[in-house]
């Protein structure tokens, strides 16, 4: 095997794993709760089992040795002479973690103690008993000859894997060994689809096998060793009641290789085939898709303006392809939030024991789609915002016994649509904010001034600032006054919002209002002079006319709008736009987080597929513009940052 290909499934295996683990955790924290639940059992014997087999074959051999030994005890729960418990979970967690730094480091010497400390534990728990005893020194492979006869069994297992089975980590071989170990084997190859050599693809595996096993093992015990592949392979295992009968059968398979071709195997029901592939292949995929909008856009300009027969009917049979296109590439980028909910349940009990507080989690909503890349950015914040229920919203146990609450805590975090955004939820049930304490710590830090008079949403927004902090003493978790700033930073360079809700003694709702995608967005396109701008339309809420009439005076940033104050901007005004304005200009109003602005530019163009092109250093710090997209014409239209923008607006002129 060459460096390439070993790199190849190193990283192969890499991925898998920690898909594994991820799953593994959630099972684990599953079981926790339903002890009796012999299926998650069942998930968790089979998540350690191809760690370690893939282990093996990739390389990572501490994986797979150290994997082997926590295998062997989920092999006694699942046959019922181990019962799970807490500390069962918690040393099961602990090796999960192990795991995953052997999968990350390279060199984990140090640390070799720690894991041998883990599994001294396991052998503790199984009661101090050494690992699940392999095949007795007088057996032929692995086959005990004192064996009690009346237990023996022959098996007759007919193997036909994927094609495709190395290219998942996999070898047939190893399951061929493994079956070595539970007994005496008799095993026929079958060659026949191997094709010549000059169509030979060496990633692809062509054989199939007939084996015959004896063995004094029950029929789940061979089933274990192709449980990962099952759906997938062409496999009938099935048991031979007279043993010598077999044998004679399995003699005749040796001696006759012609009756290899007259072999048919059982059909598998078909499954819809699922692959993995790179994200940045994905991404690649939808820049292309992007580069596709602005030239149908070119194109459709043209047939617009060039009376060609035929070439007007193209260009919209090319813009509802690209359309199709679009949609279906953005949906390949889209994975379920459920993913990512169920990650924080092993953070909400290690908090728990640390805070000595009894919270559980519940998630609505998990179907609930989002783009992979923002999902990525939504990890930290969302792990802020849990600490901060867990440290300073749920109230200690006396305290909630005393304010006639449940004892058990209840953070929920849901997921849900509003139109291009996803709005994310994270409630719990502690004590709320209070208002009075908030101000004052706020003046007390020098955030703010003392005679300075603020809405109840703008106090409840001080807990954003840097530096700020209720914690009265630094913990672990909180009193830094870091946090909760970091979350509001990342929430805005997504071009979202954030919003709490609070009641006193009731709890509160911290709300993350997020774009669904940030690469290709539905905007209203703008004119001022002969400049060109972008509102993303799931903002815009309306249109009309601006005569100037209904400005006050004395603010030139703020009209009155069917008896309502709304601040805006003039985008020719604020951009230096040079020339003179229109006779009739045109006002956009847009949402920005919990408030109305309005734009007021020349002309409205009307919708436009945007395909979002990030600026050059250069123009990082531009205040009010969040990206730039190419027109037909190749004009460049700028993308207004529409929460940055009503900032500026509600500033004094």
């Amino acid at each position: 095997m060459d460096d390439a290909y070993k790199g190849k499934l190193a990283a192969a295996f890499r991925e898998e794993c920690t898909d594994i683990l991820s799953e593994l955790e959630i099972s684990l924290l599953a079981l926790e709760k339903n002890p009796e639940d012999i299926r998650l059992v069942s998930k968790i014997f089979r998540a350690l089992h191809t760690i370690k087999g893939s282990g093996a074959m990739a390389g990572f051999n501490d994986i797979s040795n150290f994997t082997h030994g926590i295998e062997s005890i989920y092999d006694l729960v699942r046959n019922n002479k181990l019962p799970v418990t807490k500390h069962l979970i918690d040393i099961t967690l602990k090796a999960g973690d192990y795991i995953e730094r052997l999968l990350n480091t390279p060199d984990m010497t140090g640390e070799k103690e720690s894991g041998d400390a883990i599994l001294t534990e396991f052998k503790k728990i199984a009661g101090g008993t050494e690992e699940t005893p392999g095949p007795p020194k007088n057996s032929l492979n692995g086959y005990s000859h004192s064996a009690d006869k009346e237990k023996v069994s022959v098996f007759k297992i007919e193997f036909k894997p994927p094609e495709n089975i190395f290219l998942r980590g996999l070898d047939p071989l190893s399951m061929i060994d493994e079956l070595k170990d539970l007994g005496h084997i008799e095993c026929r190859a079958y060659t026949d689809r191997i094709p010549d050599l000059t169509d030979i693809n060496p990633e692809l595996c062509y054989i199939s096998w007939d084996i015959t096993l004896t063995t004094d093992k029950n029929l789940n015990a061979l089933k274990d060793i192709f449980i990962f592949i099952e759906d997938d392979s062409e496999l009938n295992i099935s048991e031979v009641k007279e043993k010598q009968s077999d044998l004679d059968t399995a003699g005749r398979l040796l001696k006759d290789p012609d009756s290899s071709k007259k072999k048919v195997l059982p059909k598998k029901t078909e499954k819809p085939a699922s692959i993995r592939v790179g994200s940045d292949k994905l991404d690649s995929l939808v820049n292309l898709v992007g580069e596709l909008i602005i030239s149908q856009a070119r194109l459709a300009r043209i047939s617009g303006e060039n009376e060609i027969p035929g070439l007007r009917a193209v260009s919209e049979e090319i813009e509802n392809l690209t359309a199709e296109l679009r949609e279906n590439a953005m949906k390949l980028r889209m994975i379920p939030i459920g993913d990512t909910f169920d990650r924080f349940q092993r953070l909400i009990r290690d908090l728990s024991n640390e805070l000595h507080k009894d919270v559980k989690l519940k998630t609505i909503g998990g179907n609930t789609e989002l783009d992979k890349n923002i999902m990525e950015h939504l990890h930290d914040p969302l792990v802020h915002l849990i600490r901060n229920c867990m440290d300073h919203g749920i109230e200690p146990l006396k305290q909630r016994r005393s304010a006639g609450k449940p004892e058990t805590g209840s953070i929920i975090m849901k997921a849900s649509y509003s139109g291009a955004y996803v709005l994310i939820e994270i409630t719990d049930d502690g004590a709320g904010m209070d208002l009075n304490k908030l101000k004052e710590t706020a003046i007390k830090k020098g955030i703010l001034q003392g005679g300075n008079k603020l809405t109840e949403t703008e106090i409840y927004n001080l807990v954003f600032e840097p530096g700020f902090s209720t914690a009265e003493r630094i913990t672990g978790l909180s009193g830094r006054g870091v946090g909760m700033d970091i979350v509001k930073r990342v929430i805005d360079s997504l071009d979202g919002s954030i919003m709490i809700s609070t009641k006193k003694g009731k709890g509160t709702t911290i709300t993350l209002k997020i774009p669904l995608t940030l690469a290709i967005i539905e905007g209203l396109l703008v004119r001022v002079g002969d400049r060109y701008f972008i509102i993303p339309l799931s903002a815009v809420k309306e249109c009309f006319e601006y005569t100037g009439n209904n400005t006050f005076t004395e603010k030139k940033n703020i009209l009155s709008l069917r008896g309502s104050l709304l601040p805006y901007i003039n985008l020719r005004k604020f951009f230096d736009i040079r020339g003179t304005p229109p006779k009739f200009q045109q006002i956009v109003v847009a949402r920005a987080s919990d408030s109305l602005i309005g734009y007021i530019v020349d002309e409205v163009e009307g919708q436009y597929h945007t395909v979002i092109k990030s600026l050059g250093r250069i123009y990082r710090d531009l205040e009010g513009i969040s990206g730039a997209t190419i027109l037909g014409d190749g004009t460049v239209a700028l993308i207004l940052d529409v929460l940055k923008l009503a900032q500026l607006a509600e500033q004094p002129a």
